[in-house]
């Protein structure tokens, strides 16, 4: 059996590269306004109006710089969307299929390498904004494309990612005199690069890896920081380099980015990225420090967040790369790198890190991500040392948990004005908390300490100055005054036993390091370096001379542990890593801001950039294993009236009607309303026959916690083999999904999925009332080792109606061009029918190659190759017979009268194309052992392009009424 999907000319293939960065939805039940400056208009929710107005500044002010550097006008005006629906900073550029930007209304972590900001709304704003304009420059032949096809044609957006991303994080950094560019954290990734000979190496941060980068660290941040440093390093020689390469990009083919490069310069990018290690030779050419020679731990990314126990233990946040995310602890007192870990509860996301241990050292509370309906929220968690665990908090937005001597909790809350709270709370009793401080908007609070009575935090003002500040009587002040330097950075403080303050602090450029405030004192003293120049979160231990820090090295940050020291000299003053690779001093805007208009009521119609209009056509051509389909399609998405709608029309050559799918989704009040029309073609393989099938249905959507309830109705005439129904049906859904895998495996290793499918049809002329049941369970564990997967799926569907054309499911082995919801390996599509099918399937998944390469800048890159092992168990009321390979008829009897195991492997390889698009290739020997039903040996290829990068592990079965299964040959 071959199966393929693929699409066969490059137009088509260009619509997976749309989207780079994913469109989000404002949240549902939300009234909108606009602000309508000259070039943009800023749409906002009525608490978000001061973020919008800042938002607004910050575009106006940008933009005509960046439209000088970037040699374009963008098409005006710009519709910018502000909004709320996570705790984790975000902003996304969007080319397609309606030009927009999206900005969250949260500050950058401040243990990411965003975190070191000026103004973290000016920032995101220039980055966005970057995006916009270099997307929408269009040279040569591609005007012609464009005017033809609409909004996709967009050369830029179909570079590498390394050169979009890298082009942004260029202009915020050049546009400000802060960025990822001035970040410490690059500062440290660089410096041990170079310290330790691997910027170049082909095992860590090679030219080849900058687009699909690597699951471990740097992570997604490689497109970023590599991709701004590779455009940063030429660009003393060529001023502009990165505007001028995207400018010379427009006009040249996408794919062929050493073309523009020297258009530019007459380099190449691999010889740019060859002289990486010699330009940066002389500002890496010393440790900034002493190595921290005692590790404790080694599995790299953000590992830390930090508390230490009375009785010993040092609880943590763990980001590992086999074993993913958990809170986890050691011994304070374990030998240097004995990485003996202890996880105590996995954490789905990466996402905040500190814990803090209440003073009798039995409760640890730590924040997590919780997603809700169109959400991403931290909420509080307790874990006992009897094992338990206890949710604190729902949907509160809160994160640094801290405990005061009496146990009480506290947490850092985020309010919807984009100011940050300090509150307190009784564990004991839900409803009693109070508020100890509220910064103001803009403003960000983290690193959140008590002992002894004394509350620390560290306050960033959002103009690059972030300082260590105590709550006393009431009242917030910073423990040491305000430098005359334009960036000071002091984070995560942290109180001895002697009433000195420890804390990680950044002065100007180039280092971060650790800081002692004796009692008194006017001045801190520096008191621990890294090699690496980057250590955070200091810890005294019980000695009273031992450090425990996060200190980074090539895995990113880890624990390690260290004395206290008495540095020489005064607080370091790095130099500018930004005007060291490009010359360029910080920016200065000159322009004053504007004096902005009242906030109107939105409008859906009058806004084109997210509006109703549509703005584009698709071809849309694919190949089918009998035949091809060919047709075009456009789709519109109003992110805030929550209009939504997709309309595709093809010809079937295998077929004499044609195929069609239109449907509307409106979700004004967080219920989605669902309206939708589709024609589609049950082909039957085995005796090359087409049947129509029509579905014309209304649905309601209903968001619950963390999974989603739908009822609906649909009118449904259905064709099979001269056969003709015409049925109503009135139906419930309802789909939970709590799966996750660890970031080394390529196939889920823990959780589970529930989704279930009610269908009734009530009594018509054709057939009398019946039910149709799909019920779907998976269950997934790791296996011998942490990145190998067990997975087992439950499947059936049973139905009760008189005759077969009227409602039916067939299953078998699979192919890439149906999706069957009912697999048994080794036997033909259509091996089991009827009106009661239930399968079974265990696969055993594991990594062979982690790969992680490319071919330098080509757009090919081969992520992992993997193999699974399958079983399968089918059985049905109606079984394929077959005469050796011929099929004669359909053996009729009870459920689980008869039944057919199958078994096989497959070679899983994943991988991208053209920089964008996800590809998944999988190659299978499986073997049916019921030869009378048509089991035997089969081949097994499919080659999914743009598709889900699933393995497979998890079958699909299609609750919506849209995809009814390939009929088999029957009579009524």
């Amino acid at each position: 059996m071959t199966a393929y999907r693929f699409l066969p000319i490059l137009l088509t293939a260009f619509a997976f590269l749309l989207p780079a960065h994913s469109s989000a939805d404002a949240p549902a039940g939300e009234s909108w306004f606009t602000i309508e400056s000259p070039n943009f208009r800023v749409h906002h929710t009525l608490p978000l109006e001061p973020y919008a107005r800042s938002v607004t500044q910050a575009f106006e002010r940008s933009l005509p710089v960046i439209e000088q550097r970037m040699n374009w006008r963008m098409p005006r005006p710009l519709d910018v969307v502000v909004m709320d629906p996570s705790d984790s900073a975000n902003g996304l550029a969007m080319s397609f299929p309606n030009t927009h930007i999206e900005l969250f209304s949260s500050p950058f972590a401040a243990d990411s390498p965003l975190g070191s900001y000026t103004s973290w709304t000016d920032e995101l704003a220039m980055h966005e904004l970057t995006h916009i304009v270099a997307n929408d420059t269009g040279l040569g032949f591609y005007k012609v494309l464009r005017a033809v096809f609409g909004s996709w044609i967009k050369p830029n957006g179909f570079q590498p990612i390394w050169l979009t991303e890298g082009l942004a994080v260029y202009q915020e950094t050049s546009l400000s005199n802060g960025g990822r560019g001035r970040s410490p954290l690059l500062d440290a990734m660089l410096r041990v690069a170079v310290l330790e000979n691997k910027l170049n190496a082909y095992s860590y941060t090679s030219l080849d890896r900058f687009n699909d980068s690597v699951p471990w660290w740097p992570g997604g941040n490689t497109a970023y920081l590599m991709g701004y440093t590779i455009q940063a390093l030429p660009t003393k020689g060529t001023e502009n380099l990165p505007g001028k390469v995207s400018y010379e990009n427009a006009g040249n083919f996408p794919f062929s980015p050493n073309r523009a490069l020297r258009n530019v310069n007459g380099e190449t990018w691999r010889k740019v990225w060859d002289s990486a290690t010699t330009k940066l030779a002389s500002r890496y050419s010393q440790p900034a420090g002493e190595k921290v020679a005692c590790k404790l731990t080694n599995t790299g990314r953000h590992t830390g967040g930090h508390a230490v126990s009375s009785d010993g233990w040092i609880y943590f946040t763990e980001e590992d790369w086999n074993n993913g995310h958990h809170l986890a602890r050691l011994r304070s007192d374990a030998p240097c790198g004995s990485d003996t870990v202890e996880r105590l509860v996995r954490k789905r996301y990466s996402g905040p890190t500190q814990v803090a241990v209440a003073p009798g050292g039995k409760t640890v509370a730590y924040s997590a991500f919780d997603p809700g309906f169109e959400t991403l929220f931290a909420d509080i968690y307790l874990w006992s040392t009897d094992g338990s665990t206890q949710r604190v908090t729902k949907d509160a937005r809160v994160r640094d948990p801290a405990f005061l001597d009496d146990d009480t909790l506290l947490f850092i809350r985020a309010n919807a004005d984009t100011s940050q709270s300090i509150v307190r709370k009784v564990i004991s009793n839900e409803e009693e908390e109070s508020v100890l401080f509220t910064s103001a908007p803009f403003e960000r609070v983290s690193g959140l300490f008590s002992a002894k009575g004394r509350i620390l935090f560290s306050l960033h003002d959002n103009k690059g100055h972030e300082k260590i500040h105590e709550i006393a009587y009431g009242k917030a002040s910073p423990l040491l005054p305000q430098l005359d330097a334009n960036r000071e950075f002091e984070h995560n403080p942290f109180l001895a036993a002697d009433g000195s303050v420890y804390f990680s602090a950044s002065y100007g450029y180039g280092t971060q390091e650790i800081f002692r405030l004796a009692p008194g004192a006017k001045t801190a003293e520096r008191v621990m370096a890294s090699s690496s120049g980057y250590l955070d979160r200091p810890v005294l231990l019980s000695d009273g001379v031992t450090l425990l820090v996060q200190d980074y090295g090539l895995n990113g940050l880890d624990l390690a542990r260290g004395p206290v020291q008495k540095l020489k000299g005064p607080s370091p003053q790095g130099s500018d890593l930004h005007e060291f690779m490009t010359g360029e001093k910080p920016f200065e805007f000159k322009t004053a801001n504007l004096d902005l208009p009242a906030s109107v009521p939105y409008s859906a119609t009058g806004t084109t950039g997210i509006g109703l209009w549509p703005q584009y056509w698709f071809p849309e051509v694919f190949g089918t294993q009998d035949g091809w389909l060919a047709g075009a399609s456009t789709s519109g998405n109003d992110a805030l009236a929550y209009h939504k709608y997709f309309a595709m029309v093809q010809h079937d050559s295998r077929s004499n009607f044609p195929t069609y799918r239109a449907f509307y989704r409106n979700r004004s009040n967080k219920t989605a309303f669902h309206f939708e029309a589709l024609q589609n073609n049950n082909y039957f393989s085995s005796i090359k026959q087409s049947h129509r099938n029509a579905t014309y249905s209304l649905e309601a959507i209903f968001p619950l916690w963390d999974f989603s309830i739908a009822f609906g109705t649909a009118y449904r005439e259905r064709h099979l083999f001269g056969a003709e129904r015409k049925n109503m049906l009135l139906f419930n859904s309802i789909s939970i999904d709590r799966t996750g895998k660890t970031p080394s495996a390529i196939a889920p290793n823990w959780g589970q999925y529930f989704s279930s499918f009610v269908g009734l049809f009530p009594s018509s002329k054709s057939e009398t009332t019946f039910t149709d049941v799909r019920p779907q369970l998976g269950l997934f564990f790791r296996g011998l080792l942490p990145n190998h997967s067990i997975g087992l799926v439950a499947s059936a569907g049973i139905s009760t109606n008189r005759f077969l054309a009227s409602n039916y499911y067939q299953g078998g082995g699979p192919s890439g061009t149906t999706e069957s919801s009912f697999i048994v390996r080794g036997y033909p599509t259509d091996a089991l029918f009827g009106t009661k099918v239930v399968t079974a399937n265990l696969s055993y998944t594991f990594p062979l190659w982690q790969v992680h390469h490319g071919l330098g800048t080509a757009p090919i890159f081969l992520d992992n190759i993997g193999f699974r092992l399958l079983g399968d168990a089918g059985t049905a009321n109606f079984m394929a017979i077959y005469n050796g390979k011929n099929f004669s008829f359909y053996e009729v009897g009870d459920l689980g009268r008869r039944k057919i195991f199958g078994a096989g492997g497959d070679l899983l390889i994943q991988g991208s194309l053209l920089y964008h698009i996800p590809v998944t290739v999988i190659v299978g020997g499986h073997y049916g052992f019921q030869k009378r039903h048509g089991g035997g040996s089969t081949f097994y290829l499919a080659l999914g392009i743009g598709l889900d990068r699933g393995t497979g592990d998890r079958p699909k079965i299609e609750h919506s009424l849209y995809e009814n299964k390939t009929p088999v040959l029957q009579n009524e």
